[in-house]
């Protein structure tokens, strides 16, 4: 019996990878390259302004990247519409005072993009009243 499981799973575990594969290539592409004018918040961690790089890596999960390339933070989200249809690429963001919270993330000419799960610095700020969404970053795709 332990002779037929072992390689039964082996296959089975094979084939998962190789779907996992399958599926995170289909997302590469979605890069929205972006200049940060401010200090901004994404996942409970400070970041300085500068120049970074959001790409799409799975249906919900955003990669923010720095100028070079490294991975700097990995973020849930869900689908969020555009008032308008079409745009440019850019990133909204929460601002209560000097404080940016990364909120949405938006990519050239769709009208989907992609609401930012609430993280605890987020959630903070969604529930002081004078905070406001603030589109404070535009970007390009390549």
């Amino acid at each position: 019996m332990n002779r037929l499981v072992a390689p039964s799973i082996s296959t089975l575990l094979l084939a998962v990878l190789l779907f996992v594969g399958n599926v995170h290539g289909q997302y590469a592409g979605h890069v929205i390259k972006v200049r940060v004018p401010f200090a901004f918040d994404v996942a409970d961690k400070t970041f300085p302004a500068g120049d970074y790089s959001l790409l799409q890596t799975a249906p919900y999960l955003i990669s923010l990247r720095d100028s070079q390339g490294h991975v700097l933070a990995n973020v849930l989200t869900g689908s969020v519409e555009r008032a308008e249809p079409g745009g440019p690429a850019k990133l909204d963001f929460y601002v209560d005072g000097d404080r940016h919270v990364l909120a949405r993330v938006w990519q050239e000419h769709e009208s989907l993009g992609h609401q930012v799960s609430p993280s605890k610095r987020s959630t903070y700020l969604a529930k002081r009243r004078n905070t406001r969404i603030q589109a404070a970053a535009e970007g390009s795709q390549p």
